[in-house]
């Protein structure tokens, strides 16, 4: 894609960025289908692959639940640009649930800079991998593949667009690598320029989620959202602050862990060449606020990072 165009009048137009695709990288979330953030599909013929790693450190302990593990999580993405206005798309990812590197960090994190400190964190010993529910699961390390996901999307005109997907169950479930069944999903994008250089992008999307064949209490259902703020001071580079939130895709013995799920990002998209991009950003959950304002931030990693190098063909 190039990366200006330029107007009637002699001035150059930038042209308009890319949605910021992530997801909440809480374990039981990377079980079920979520709508990736879509822009316009590519053009007939045109295709893309999407390289990305990401590494999320979870901790949660409530009445009955523990959560302590680190995700650490390699996707690959394809696009095909199809029929006029119409793409296809695929996901796979390489998954590991571990002990991870981040702990240290993360404590550190907490106290230098947000101002304050978990007792149940501080008092876990580092490396530590735990997916317990009383009663109905205890899970430690595992690594393999994950579901794969399948879609499709259209235009809908210059800045909307509309993507359906299908979830298929490659993932071991008894791993929860996988939820062992089929989701269906349909999202719709929206890009509205409001200066010169900003844009804000909009997501809606609702998932049927297959019940999990070793998963007790998923809901049947899900909705998804995403706000996000985008700006491009050049060709090149484009800024994003990004809000995002999903319903809980099960209900444990813990009401406490069954709120929506919702999380910040900021992410730095760079152009090194015409066909090749790079993306580095990381994502926060209800600890930037300590738990005073669900609304922002709620369920999710406590943090995550992640690096995504893309090229056009």
């Amino acid at each position: 894609m190039a990366h200006s165009v330029t107007a009637s009048a002699g001035v150059k137009q930038l042209s308009p960025p890319e949605p910021f695709s992530s997801r909440n990288h809480r374990n039981l979330s990377l079980l079920f289908l979520r709508m990736p953030m879509k822009g316009q599909p590519l053009a007939p013929g045109e295709r893309e692959l999407a390289l990305g790693w990401t590494e999320a450190n979870d901790f949660r302990v409530l009445p009955g639940l523990r959560e302590d593990y680190e995700i650490t999580r390699l996707e690959a993405t394809g696009r095909w640009g199809w029929r006029n206005r119409e793409e296809l798309w695929a996901q796979a990812a390489l998954m590991n649930r571990g002990g991870g590197f981040l702990d240290p960090w993360i404590t550190g994190w907490h106290r230098d800079v947000l101002g304050w400190t978990d007792p149940n964190r501080d008092a876990a010993k580092n490396g530590e991998v735990v997916l317990q529910q009383d009663g109905r699961y205890s899970k430690r390390s595992a690594w393999g593949i994950s579901d794969v996901t399948l879609g499709w999307t259209r235009s809908l005109g210059p800045t909307t667009s509309v993507s359906a997907a299908v979830k298929l169950p490659t993932g071991s479930a008894s791993d929860f690598l996988g939820s062992g069944n089929v989701d269906l999903g349909v999202s719709i994008d929206h890009l509205h320029k409001f200066a010169r250089s900003w844009w804000l992008h909009g997501q809606f999307g609702f998932i049927a989620q297959g019940r999990g064949s070793h998963l007790k209490g998923t809901r049947g259902w899900a909705d998804q959202g995403a706000l996000s703020l985008l700006w491009k001071p050049n060709s090149r580079d484009v800024w994003i602050a990004q809000w995002q939130t999903e319903r809980a895709p099960v209900t444990t013995v813990a009401p406490g862990a069954n709120a929506t799920h919702r999380l910040l990002v900021l992410a730095y998209r760079r152009s090194v060449s015409a066909r090749e991009t790079l993306e580095l950003w990381f994502s926060e959950d209800r600890d930037v606020f300590n738990g005073r304002w669900p609304e922002g931030a709620n369920l999710g990693p406590d943090i995550a990072v992640g690096i995504t190098w893309k090229r056009k063909f």
